[in-house]
């Protein structure tokens, strides 16, 4: 997904990007010589998983029978989505006097809090000084300055009020302002606003899915699943045929989809062993084809019926060198049979069933996790999360950093199968990349860390790992809850992310075999 002329700037500045960095990136882009980008291999993990919930993707327009708000005119709104989200910035822009905007902006960032919000408000009133550019920043830096309920209050009024006033300016950034209010909602337990901000923004998602895929992984941290069936549902008509988003990001959108509604199915149908006709239905909405026996397969594992006595000898594996993914690539890694890949994924379901059954843990707050973990045991393998010696340190001839050879993690006791347990250094890695500032993923890392100790006894309940190999990968781990403790406040102000790090590991004696 490409980074907006209107989205905020990657370097931080809080600025839009085609104020900021675009001109030096362009520039900077043009120097690159074609062989940059040429030599590119298929990466082996194009293959993995063989996900029961695999989208084939529908080009043409599929309909259910599915009761839901406004869904029968999808069609029409496509075209005057279109039209009315189709950007005309140059002409905006050549309509505003730019000295006096620019003499405004000075005088917003000269005032305090309560200053700024009263330029604001009379800026509204000026529709010659308030262009979308100005709105965003002023709203954005506003933003950053709500930190209590009463102050969130405010700025979801100033939003309204940007709306009722200058619906055109409003509209422009509108999914911006939709994820600050929802947020807003979420950290004041105003659960019941959610619902309809979140439908106007899926309205939106053929062109901005970045800002609505993170609002997807923030409600469902919180166990929004209604609202996110719902919201989904909207979204796909405009998803599918956007232009704006690469195949595979809309396939990823309907196997979440798809996801969704099957845990909604197991969680209101605890005894099901497979799905319903009903089921079935309102999964073709976003996959004609859909794949019963799979589904089927899906629901069984997560209710915990599937009658599967899990050994070591279905993680042992001979290792295999993969292939080097692009010219120039010298990591070693392990590309791990598909047979074992199906079975972590089985596994991995299995357990996320077993976390809803023993904690109530909402299916769709847990798969942010699972899904983490399965990716992070394939990357560690395939040598995705070792250090690497960066273009600058190689061309200052500097020494490379210390790697682990991937056959490391295949290596354990006689009652082990030890590379289904995290290590710290690569943990750290992955959560580092989960946290980054241009791809902030802060709940999908909060709940795979929250995840892991119940992970560890899950696999020791199938005597997969010893106690022994438990307890040590727990006391390496706990190294980490402090480094995350610094980091999660300066990416993430919520403050239930916050009380999962400080509280990590506390319940981790070791399960009994069942």
């Amino acid at each position: 997904m490409k980074l907006g002329r209107n989205d905020p700037c990657h370097c931080g500045s809080g600025k839009k990007y085609k104020k900021c960095c675009l001109e030096k990136d362009e520039a900077a882009n043009r120097t690159l010589l074609p062989e940059d980008f040429v030599g590119e291999d298929e990466e082996y993990v194009d293959e993995e998983t063989d996900d029961v919930l695999e989208s084939e993707t529908e080009t043409e327009n599929d309909t259910a029978d599915w009761d839901i708000e406004d869904d029968d005119d999808d069609d029409d709104d496509e075209d005057e989505y279109d039209d009315e989200y189709e950007e005309e910035e140059d002409d905006d822009e050549s309509k505003v006097d730019v000295k006096a905007v620019n003499q405004r902006w000075e005088e917003f960032e000269k005032q305090d809090y309560e200053g700024k919000i009263a330029l604001f408000l009379k800026t509204v009133e000026e529709p010659e000084l308030m262009d979308d550019e100005m709105a965003f920043e002023m709203l954005n830096t506003l933003y950053d300055q709500t930190t209590t309920p009463p102050q969130r209050e405010r700025y979801d009024t100033l939003v309204e009020k940007l709306r009722e006033r200058l619906p055109n300016i409003y509209s422009k950034s509108a999914h911006f302002y939709l994820q600050n209010c929802i947020t807003n909602a979420v950290l004041a337990g105003r659960f019941e606003r959610v619902p309809a901000m979140m439908n106007e923004l899926a309205r939106r998602a053929g062109k901005d899915i970045d800002v609505f895929n993170s609002v997807v992984e923030e409600l469902a941290y919180y166990g929004q699943l209604s609202t996110l069936i719902e919201a989904m549902h909207l979204a796909w008509p405009k998803v599918k045929r956007s232009g704006d988003i690469v195949p595979w990001g809309i396939d990823e959108f309907a196997g979440k989809a798809t996801q969704n509604l099957v845990f909604d199915y197991v969680e209101r149908h605890p005894a099901a062993t497979s799905g319903d006709a009903e089921l079935f239905e309102r999964l073709k909405f976003f996959n004609s084809q859909v794949e019963t026996a799979r589904i089927d397969k899906f629901i069984a594992l997560l209710a915990g019926r599937a009658n599967r006595q899990w050994t070591r000898a279905d993680f042992t594996f001979k290792p295999a060198n993969r292939p080097p993914r692009f010219r120039g690539d010298d990591r070693k890694g392990i590309k791990i049979p598909k047979p074992i890949q199906q079975n972590l994924f089985d596994l991995s379901l299995e357990f996320q069933g077993r976390l809803r059954r023993e904690t109530n843990m909402p299916l769709v707050k847990s798969e942010l996790g699972r899904e983490q973990l399965v990716k992070y045991f394939i990357d560690r393998l395939g040598g995705e999360l070792e250090p690497r010696q960066s273009m600058l340190e190689a061309a200052f001839n500097r020494p490379k950093p210390k790697t682990r050879s991937p056959e490391f993690y295949l290596k354990g006791d006689e009652n082990s199968v030890a590379w289904l347990c995290p290590d710290r250094e690569t943990l750290d890695h992955c959560l580092a990349g989960l946290f980054h500032l241009l791809s902030s993923r802060p709940y999908t890392a909060a709940t795979m860390f929250e995840l892991i100790p119940a992970w560890l006894r899950f696999l020791e309940s199938y005597q997969l790992v010893s106690a022994a190999l438990h307890e040590q990968t727990l006391q390496s781990l706990r190294k980490l809850t402090a480094d995350l403790q610094g980091l999660v406040p300066k990416i993430n102000s919520d403050p239930a992310l916050q009380t999962v790090i400080k509280s990590w590991g506390e319940n981790t004696a070791p399960e009994k075999a069942s």
